[in-house]
């Protein structure tokens, strides 16, 4: 039996049988398939397809990141530079809930790590949107550090777009402070403000 191997397509139109990207022309077959995520099995909504080209099957990466509790992000490319696709979840490691909220609980993060050059320290995290009044957003925030030492870091300025109700994104933010996550004793976190998202 010929091998097939599963890979993830994204921001492809299908029509009928055959795919057209710019002047190059794809023969494509779609590929009728069920999904299973933990033994469940869950149903491909009529906007998606499955498809099989040279031995590969293209699954939809925005349904199945989205159905594994993940956000799919999508920025055109500029200035000759390649597309960015980017997929945010939760790892196995983290509980449900985000250890850090405002105060008016519109938001949540978690920080995961933080990356030191000479210059500056990265912190990694993930922020979650709780509550609000648009399908898509845009919000800004600020993060305020307080380490054991008692020593405050200089607040952190974040932001994050194309994200719904209890979807999440990444983040990585620089400080010009140097720190570890193991050094932080408080996070105060604020939103700035959340306004609706309008693809261009």
């Amino acid at each position: 039996m010929k091998k097939v191997v599963i890979a993830f397509l994204c921001g492809i139109v299908i029509s009928l049988s055959s795919v057209v990207i710019a002047a190059n022309e794809l023969n494509v077959t779609l590929f009728p398939s069920e999904f299973f995520y933990n033994g469940e099995n869950k149903s491909l909504p009529s906007e998606y397809q499955v498809i099989n080209y040279n031995g590969h099957v293209y699954v939809p990466i925005r349904y199945v990141a989205e159905s594994m509790g993940g956000t799919v992000g999508f920025t055109a490319s500029q200035d000759s530079k390649p597309n960015e696709i980017t997929i945010d979840y939760k790892t196995k490691t983290k509980t449900k809930e985000f250890p850090y909220i405002d105060p008016d609980k519109k938001i949540s993060i978690d920080l995961t790590g933080t990356n030191d050059t000479s210059r500056a320290t990265y912190l990694i995290g993930q922020v979650q949107l709780n509550e609000t009044t648009y399908e898509k957003n845009i919000f800004s925030f600020d993060i305020d550090i307080t380490l054991k030492n008692g020593n405050k870091i200089t607040t952190l300025h974040g932001f994050a777009s194309d994200i719904g109700k209890g979807e999440l994104k990444t983040f990585k933010l620089r400080s010009s402070d140097f720190f570890a996550l193991t050094d932080i004793a408080k996070v105060d976190i604020k939103v700035i403000e959340i306004v609706e998202y309008k693809s261009e």
